[in-house]
Parts: C-alpha cells; sequence; structure tokens
C-alpha cells in the first residue's frame, strides 16, 4: 500500500508498483528508489515498465514529427471523415432505394399496357366473332323459292 508521500511500503506489490510507475510517467517525475529495487527484482514490472517507456516515446515521436510521417488526424477531421462515409452511404442506399422505384414503376406500366393490348385484342376478336356469327347465322338464300327441276 501507498502511505501518504505516494511511495510504497516495505512489502510493496506489483500492482502497487505499477501504480506509482504510472503516476511517476504521467508526472513527469523521476522514479524512487525503493521502486527501482522492486524492477531489478521483478522481471514482470521491469517489462511494463519498458512498455510504459516505448509508449511515451512514441506518443512524444507523433506529437513532435513535423515531417508528417506519423500523424495523428485531430478529432473534428475523424467527425468529418465519418460523417462523409455516413452521408456517402445513405446517398447509396437513396439511389439504390429511387432506381428499384423506377424498375418497379416501369415493369407496372409495362404490364397495365400489356393488359389493355390484351383487353383490346379480345374484345376485337370478340367482335369479329360476333360480326362472322351475325353473317352466317341465317340463311343466305333465306326467303327465295328454288326452282324444282321435275321431270
Amino acid at each position: 500500500m501507498k502511505n501518504t508521500k505516494g511511495e510504497i511500503r516495505e512489502n510493496n506489490s506489483c500492482a502497487e508498483v505499477r501504480e506509482l510507475l504510472q503516476q511517476c510517467r504521467d508526472d513527469g517525475i523521476p522514479i524512487d528508489a525503493t521502486i527501482a529495487e522492486h524492477l531489478r527484482t521483478c522481471d514482470s514490472c521491469l517489462r511494463f515498465s519498458k512498455f510504459l517507456e516505448q509508449g511515451i516515446r512514441m506518443l512524444k515521436q507523433a506529437l513532435d514529427d513535423e515531417a508528417g510521417a506519423v500523424k495523428t488526424p485531430g478529432f473534428k477531421s475523424l467527425f468529418v471523415v465519418r460523417r462523409q462515409r455516413v452521408l456517402k452511404r445513405r446517398i447509396a442506399v437513396a439511389a439504390i432505394g429511387i432506381a428499384a422505384a423506377l424498375v418497379i414503376g416501369a415493369g407496372t406500366m409495362w404490364g397495365v399496357r400489356k393488359m389493355d393490348e390484351i383487353q383490346a385484342r379480345r374484345q376485337f376478336e370478340n367482335e369479329t366473332e360476333q360480326f362472322v356469327d351475325s353473317l352466317f347465322s341465317r340463311p343466305l338464300l333465306d326467303g327465295v323459292e328454288y326452282a324444282s327441276f321435275e321431270p
């Protein structure tokens, strides 16, 4: 456990050392002798300390790099990029919806026209059939007397 000065007690544990290591690195203060002694005897905490140092070095390099080799985009640019992706996706979905509606509308109109053509053809066939039937419904020579040939 820590005492009031933030130092670890004699029976230090790895969790306490790691917490103090992070505190020292965050505040930019050097580690004390007790932590250094623990790091000499504990490989796990030593690896953790090196991991922290490496992360801090990488962060400093990314922040100090003026050439742009390792640049981290700001929050605003990340938000803009995300928003652009969402808008592009929405536009694509809307375009697909409009295209589908046009295809369905064109197909419906084609089907209605075809139905009208079929109905018109059937009506023409019915009228033609009725006309032909009316022509031949009564005998052509109805009311005409036939001459008979009797010997």
